[in-house]
């Protein structure tokens, strides 16, 4: 049996920078923000569904707050969307 070659690993991954999470956070926060406005709903109705103060659903919003993945696969079932959907920076 032969192994097909494979390219190796990298040895060093560029790691993001504060900046570039930042920016990623801030446009996750804006795709939550627009989606939730097109279905006319509060941040106080929002949060409640997703069980969440309505100061975290702003800031995450605002890109202060970043979800974790489950997290965001309840924003996106609250919001009538994907995960994926959400994330497309």
């Amino acid at each position: 049996m032969t192994q097909a070659k494979t390219k190796p690993f990298p040895a060093k991954i560029p790691i993001p920078s504060p900046e570039e999470v930042t920016a990623a956070q801030v446009a996750i926060g804006a795709r939550i923000r627009k989606r939730r406005e097109a279905l006319k709903l509060t941040q106080v109705d929002a949060s409640a569904v997703c069980g969440w103060s309505p100061s975290t659903w702003a800031d995450t919003e605002r890109g202060r707050f970043c979800p974790n993945l489950k997290t965001l696969m309840i924003v996106a079932k609250v919001l009538g969307w994907t995960v994926s959907g959400l994330l497309r920076i």
